[in-house]
């Protein structure tokens, strides 16, 4: 491109669409200068023209990150599909003399938004294109440095014939072609420079090259590639610090320790993680790629016209893992209840930051541009819908009972008619058009009435009306239900202050008595049960005594307890609730009363049944804020920063781990503007209120660490394994029948297995671990920084077998951990009785009013103290779309064929992916043995959560190997 083409173009500032990619810029002369990398992948043999081929990741030299790893299999065609474009045998056109002319094909897609291209933009970026004002320029990286130690590139090459391209209306890969002309002592390819001299950013696939004598380069970047234009539009705009960054590279596959990277690689290497990292300066933009820490300052809104003020979580005050920086501004507002607290940052749109086109306002908070990609259905396009749900659902239900806010359910028919009819939103237009549309096209609303919200049956009421309230199904979720990783085995009777809280204040630390369980042991006394591995706890009452008198304060009519659950394991296999007590603050201290279980099967006790209720509630809300955002969501993010920012995407941890962290940071944001956020969905409708971040932060500091989440570890801290070499995992569970830990520690050792091979494959001894920098400065930073405020329980990463143990660790949280908390939510929290958000109503005192209310119908009461419509609704809405799994999910044993060309590690995948195979085989056979009872229960729900292979949708099954909603 001419001089004077370039100035004119430069001068066409364009505001950037709807989702951009990452940075920008190209430098004038990307042969000076080493350029940014995204994650790439190459699949070939040897040749002159190429290296050998293994993985690689998202990449240091420039301004690449990993890309977003969002990208299922459906995005990547098939080797055969790329051989069949290139020509064969390869045709030399026009070149200089003693050039080779290499062809190549790349597969592009252009910025999508509900999975459809963004017209303007493609029309503008082809007339740009056509006219010569602007083109895509690809350079080839040699591995070698040239004769005066510099980086060796071919001549640019331009994408051909883009203006001619084909515009469908769905957001697909389109083809197009293109020429390098190469020196026959360029040596061996190492990279591809890209620049993009259009309008608006482009999604780069892939780059396949076919070399002389048939030998296949491939290229796989997965990665946003910005245009220069972006420098101009942020250039002067207050408080964003915006540097233009070198073209981006892209590096073939193959898996390279920093200290094995050819010369002619190291500079891009260095280069692109530098840029990853930023300069912690400036206002973050929705083009950017950068990833940084900051602590849990955003939770509030202290910009707006009440300043709703929320305490800052991370440091000493409060402890917490770490989130990406955005850079927006700090408030004035201080918070008067911790004067103390670093300032809050401002709001999201407040600064202008927002996103364009047909998404404004659902989709304004930033991410490094890699970690979104998708259209509808996708698991980043489901992130964007939770802030529909929050911001657009929950006011229309709102609305829609504002004549009777305590409007309650009466009977199972109501429940049976709404899962049958809907609930009719709106009959505006502007209803029928805007958000109800959104959240159809999320949650698959049946019918042509868009105003129609309609939700499935939920399985654990779908083949009984009754059977959720049986004492046997309580206790079967413990081991098989949404919250399974709770459970601890008993060890002293009555149970003693887990906190040390002071009695004088909270009362006797239980009020218990062997007397209370004794008729439920089977002959045992207390001593033996215990000693016999048959009682078992869930424990929950010191963190909510401790808020307990704050939270009902609040005013908003919840009503909840401090409460503890005693269980049996009889002789039939069955986890039996025996006793449940309660505490609540009484005057100046807290009353305890204990309910215990009727004796015969089928007998009931209306206060029984409300000691469960109020305690599957307690227990439903720690689920969310701890067993779920803070032990899968909340504590991943500083492994993705850091895996970003200090591994290069050709080092091999960097590429074992990829698949762990697709749309993480993408639904964690989403979760910070409307589900964790003040007033948001967990602070409207759960007990803590707005006290249930920072409760979650003080059971960070308490309970978290991070040797104690390998599963093995977490269950033998529980009581409910013992460690025993001679068993799987090294460790023996203390009960047969636990679906969740038999299940996940098959897993575990499946992760195990092929992590320890490739670990192996990688580096060749223990020195060469402790040796590699970058590995080192990722986990120090991931210690000493992203979990900064957690100073016990790391290892070291000294050795093959340690790094196993950490890469293994971060598996199990991204995947089966996660997805045994998540994908479960509909089908037992979408009935709202078996686990209710909050409840409205104490348990009566015999002899009151209440009492005789409760005693003339006790299921209308049970109702009445669970659900109102205006709670059940966008509880229902929300969990339904968070159980869902997106079109573009990758599962366990998945990826995509092409991640890497090293045979070894071809070979060590391939047997894992058939392992991940046979165990789901295995598990579906379990469920089918009725001597298991704990698999299935009086509600019939198989144990299908860990099965690792699902469809798109609500399924119940299926384990993604990252947290990608």
């Amino acid at each position: 491109m001419s001089a004077g083409s370039n100035q004119k173009f430069k001068m066409l500032s364009v505001r950037a669409p709807f989702r951009v990619p990452a940075h920008a810029v190209a430098p004038s002369n990307p042969c000076a200068t080493p350029s940014a990398c995204t994650r790439s992948s190459v699949c070939s043999k040897s040749s002159s023209l190429m290296g050998t081929a293994v993985q690689s990741g998202p990449h240091e030299n420039s301004m690449s990150q990993q890309l977003p790893q969002g990208h299922g299999k459906s995005l990547h065609p098939v080797r055969a599909g790329l051989r069949d474009l290139v020509p064969d045998p390869l045709n030399l056109l026009h070149h200089k003399k003693d050039q080779v002319q290499v062809e190549g094909v790349m597969l592009i897609s252009n910025r999508t938004v509900l999975d459809f291209d963004n017209p303007v933009a493609s029309l503008v970026d082809k007339n740009v294109d056509l006219l010569g004002l602007g083109k895509i320029q690809f350079q080839l990286v040699s591995e070698d440095l040239d004769k005066n130690g510099k980086p060796k590139l071919t001549e640019a090459a331009v994408v051909e014939n883009y203006a001619l391209s084909n515009i469908s209306p769905l957001a697909g890969q389109k083809k197009y072609r293109i020429n390098f002309q190469v020196d026959p002592d360029f040596g061996k390819i190492g990279a591809v420079v890209v620049r993009n001299n259009h309008l608006n950013e482009f999604f780069l696939h892939s780059l396949c090259l076919k070399l002389d004598g048939g030998e296949v380069v491939d290229f796989f970047c997965n990665s946003w590639v910005n245009p220069e234009s972006y420098e101009l539009q942020f250039k002067g705009i207050r408080g964003i610090n915006y540097t233009p960054l070198p073209d981006r590279v892209f590096f073939l596959n193959k898996a390279r320790l920093p200290e094995d990277t050819p010369p002619g690689l190291k500079g891009y290497r260095e280069e692109d993680l530098k840029n990853l990292r930023g300069n912690g300066k400036g206002m973050r933009v929705f083009s950017d790629r950068i990833y940084d820490y900051d602590v849990y300052n955003d939770l509030g809104r202290p910009e707006s016209f009440h300043p709703v003020m929320r305490p800052v979580l991370g440091g000493d005050n409060l402890p917490y893992p770490r989130r990406c920086r955005t850079g927006r501004g700090h408030s004035k507002t201080k918070n008067p209840a911790r004067p103390s607290d670093p300032p809050s940052e401002k709001e999201m749109g407040s600064e202008g930051i927002i996103a364009l086109g047909p998404l404004v306002g659902l989709m304004d908070f930033y991410v490094p541009c890699d970690e979104f990609f998708g259209g509808e259905k996708t698991s980043a396009f489901l992130a964007v819908g939770l802030k529909s749900v929050a911001h657009s659902i929950v006011p229309i239900l709102k609305d829609l009972f504002t004549g009777d806010r305590t409007a309650h359910f009466d009977s199972i028919q109501d429940f049976k008619d709404l899962y049958a009819k809907g609930v009719k939103l709106d009959t505006s237009q502007e209803a029928k058009d805007g958000p109800l549309v959104f959240v159809d096209s999320l949650c698959n609303a049946a019918g042509d009435d868009k105003r129609i919200l309609k939700f499935p049956v939920p399985q654990v009421f779908a083949n009984s009306d009754f059977a959720w309230n049986e004492d046997e199904e309580l206790g079967r979720q413990t081991l098989a239900g949404l919250n399974p990783v709770v459970i601890q085995a008993l060890t002293q009777y009555p149970p003693k202050s887990t906190m040390n809280l002071p009695e004088d204040v909270y009362g006797p630390n239980s009020v218990l008595t062997d007397e209370q369980i004794l008729p439920y042991l089977e002959g045992l006394s207390v001593h033996e049960a215990i000693d016999a591995k048959k009682l078992f706890i869930i424990d929950y009452h010191d963190p909510f005594a401790v808020y307990l008198p704050k939270i009902l304060k609040l005013g908003d009519k919840k009503k909840g307890y401090a409460p503890r659950a005693i269980f049996f394991y009889n002789k039939e296999g069955a986890m039996m609730p025996i006793a449940i007590e309660l505490s609540k603050p009484e005057g100046s201290t807290f009353k305890h009363t204990v309910y215990t279980a009727p004796l015969r099967k089928g007998d009931r006790n209306p206060y029984w049944d409300l000691a469960k209720a109020h305690f599957s509630s307690i227990d439903f809300g720690y689920h969310e804020l701890i067993s779920h955002w803070l032990r899968t969501h909340a504590v991943m993010e500083p492994f993705v920063i850091a895996t970003r920012r200090q591994l290069s995407t050709m080092h091999p941890i960097y590429s074992l781990l990829d698949p762990c962290f697709k749309n993480t940071m993408m639904i964690n944001a989403a979760a910070r503007v409307a589900l964790i956020n003040a007033t948001g969905i967990i602070e409207l409708f759960f007990l803590p209120g707005e006290y249930s971040m920072e409760m979650s932060a003080v059971m960070y500091g308490l309970t978290w660490t991070f040797e104690k989440q390998a599963l093995p570890n977490d269950l033998v801290s529980r009581g409910m394994a013992v460690p025993d070499e001679t068993q799987k995992a090294g460790v023996k569970l203390v009960i047969d029948d636990y679906p969740f830990a038999e299940d996940g520690l098959d897993l575990w050792v499946a992760l195990h297995d092929w992590i320890t091979e490739y670990v192996n494959i990688a580096y060749k001894s223990d020195e060469a671990v402790r040796g590699d920098k970058e590995l080192q400065a990722w986990w120090n930073e991931i210690v000493t920084v992203g979990h900064a405020d957690i100073k016990t329980g790391w290892p070291k990463a000294d050795s093959r077998a340690s790094l196993v143990d950490i890469c293994c660790t971060i598996h199990w949280i991204a995947g089966p951990h996660h997805a045994a908390v998540n994908f479960g939510q509909y089908s037992y929290a979408g009935f709202m009785p078996n686990k209710p958000s909050t409840c409205l109503r104490w348990i009566p005192e015999e002899g009151t009013a209440e009492a005789q209310e409760l005693e003339q119908d006790p299921f209308l009461f049970l109702l009445k103290t669970v659900a109102t419509e205006i709670i059940a609704l966008p509880i229902m809405t929300t969990v339904e779309l968070l159980a869902q799994h997106g079109t573009d999910e990758e599962y366990l044993g998945d990826r995509n064929e092409l991640w890497t060309s090293d045979p070894q590690v071809q070979q060590a995948f391939k047997k894992h992916s058939e392992r991940i195979e046979a165990l789901q085989s295995e598990f579906e056979k379990r469920n089918s043995d009725s001597t298991k009872r704990n698999r299935s229960g009086p509600a019939k729900v198989p144990y299908t959560l860990l099965y690792p292979k699902s469809g798109p949708g609500l399924t119940g099954r299926g384990v993604p190997n990252s947290i990608s909603i």
